[in-house]
């Protein structure tokens, strides 16, 4: 990643400092930061809903897959 950035700030000098100000490759982090806002309306609540429908079903299945349950205990 870090050598994609380089190229990309050679390239493209001025827009690369704009954009690598309002950004950042750490998830989360420029929203913490206060440098970007966090929409969920630009993510759609139906790919939120299939995330985690897709993540239980998942869970469901992992004894049956991998033969060990992802919850201790349960």
């Amino acid at each position: 990643m870090t050598q994609i950035d380089a190229k990309k700030a050679r390239r493209h000098e001025a827009q690369w400092l704009a954009f690598a100000g309002a950004t950042s490759s750490v998830p989360f982090l420029a929203i913490a930061q206060g440098r970007q806002h966090l929409a969920l309306g630009e993510v759609g609540w139906w790919r939120i809903a299939l995330d985690v429908g897709l993540f239980l079903v998942m869970l469901s299945l992992h004894r049956w897959a991998f033969g060990v349950s992802p919850l201790p205990g349960m």
